[in-house]
């Protein structure tokens, strides 16, 4: 069993007071990590998936069908529901659920869709729950070992203790890079496998997510973009040149961006520009969450670190930590540094993606002087490399970096 560093926020008081709502992209976890929650309790857990007519004609004859059943459990019993914002109003529904049995009974709702509308559409669940993101495997969860999130206040300081210890493999983040961080298809290994696996995830998301939740027609077109958009991986994402690829509208192009966004099929990452003299302002740059989708190895290289980094940045958000946003910097001049963290607004790391070590940080160095980060670093695929230039700039092996994001009991 593959040991999720989000557990530790499924126990935690402060978060499971309330309604936990848990998002992420399809098969990523989340039904896992929801019962394995619920196996948790003393009073057992019900299980409830609105894909499942039956649930769905339940709910249809009684919106709170599964009362008596929890009654029969005992006092708190753990209640999940899986893919319930698929039905009419149910932001309606989860508050009628916490206001009259939030009391007696503890929620967890999953779901594929982005559930961060909650956050977007008014007060009706103000206050009554924690939206909670789970991402791929970040390798620390490859190799099945306990993780807790480093502190946004512990990052000003001890670089050389934090980056020079014992760090992950760098064989589990080749395997991670080839066989995808989502958990089923990672733990087989299998490049056959994975092929079929590609098959029927798009179809699925394709052909019956995109259908439920969005009003797109032209699923022909949706698959031809879905075959460019991988060759368009870590450079500003145009529109306009989507539209001419596929001989339709922007408007259109732009309600199927966001309906694959919607569904964790891609993330877009937009542009900082606060004191970046003729920065970029409007273009996002696209990364894929399965990123093995890519076919370059630099742009997929670059594609796997995007997820760990927002993967990395949620975490700290959910659990009340900071305010983490993730970005990319880029001028009119076309000096560029793949990622930017900022907490509260404020810069925390640059971070350069390459699959072999350079000498060339000017773009670092530019930009972080009209930043001022707390460090810059030249993140390279390349193991055994682990040098400081500078006092806040590092060059180094990727397995040294994700020390900087995720800490192992013991070891760091």
């Amino acid at each position: 069993m593959l040991s999720r560093t989000l557990n530790s926020l499924l126990t935690d008081p402060t978060i499971s007071e309330k309604m936990m709502i848990l998002a992420g992209p399809r098969q990523v976890g989340k039904t896992t990590l929801a019962k394995q929650w619920g196996n948790a309790s003393l009073n057992g857990y019900l299980y409830y998936n609105w894909d499942d007519e039956k649930t769905r004609r339940s709910f249809r004859k009684d919106s709170k069908f599964f009362e008596s059943q929890a009654r029969e459990k005992g006092g708190n019993c753990r209640i999940i529901l899986d893919e319930i914002h698929k039905i009419p109003q149910w932001k309606t529904v989860l508050k009628g659920y916490f206001d009259t049995l939030g009391d007696q009974f503890s929620f967890f709702v999953t779901g594929s869709a982005r559930l961060e509308i909650l956050q977007r559409t008014g007060d009706s669940m103000l206050g009554r729950y924690h939206l909670l993101h789970l991402y791929p495997l970040h390798p620390f969860e490859a190799e099945k070992k306990e993780t807790q999130v480093v502190s946004p206040a512990t990052l000003n300081t001890h670089y050389e203790e934090i980056l020079g210890t014992t760090p992950c493999s760098i064989e589990t983040i080749k395997n991670l890079l080839v066989f995808s961080g989502f958990p089923e298809i990672f733990l087989k290994q299998s490049e056959r496998s994975l092929t079929l696996w590609h098959r029927e995830y798009l179809q699925r998301l394709i052909r019956e997510d995109l259908r439920d939740l969005s009003r797109i027609t032209d699923l022909l077109k949706l698959e031809h973009l879905i075959e460019i958009l991988p060759h368009k991986v870590g450079s500003p994402l145009s529109l306009n040149s989507l539209r001419e690829d596929l001989l339709c509208s922007h408007d259109t192009v732009k309600s199927m961006i966001h309906a694959l966004e919607k569904l964790y099929i891609i993330l877009l990452i937009p542009p900082y520009h606060k004191r970046i003299p003729y920065s970029l302002r409007k273009e996002s740059k696209l990364y894929f969450l399965d990123w093995t989708l890519v076919p370059e190895e630099g742009a997929r290289f670059e594609n796997f670190v995007a997820i760990q980094l927002i993967s990395f940045c949620h975490m700290i958000n959910d659990g009340g930590w900071g305010n983490l946003d993730l970005f990319y910097v880029r001028d009119k001049q076309k000096k560029e540094v793949d990622f930017l963290i900022t907490n509260n607004h404020k810069p925390v790391f640059l971070v350069e993606v390459k699959i072999k070590p350079s000498s060339h940080t000017k773009e670092l160095e530019y930009f972080g002087g009209k930043l001022r980060p707390l460090a810059k670093f030249q993140v390279v695929a390349e193991p055994h490399i682990f040098k400081q230039i500078k006092k806040d700039l590092w060059v180094l092996s990727i397995n040294r970096f994700f020390n900087l994001l995720w800490k192992v009991p013991g070891l760091v």
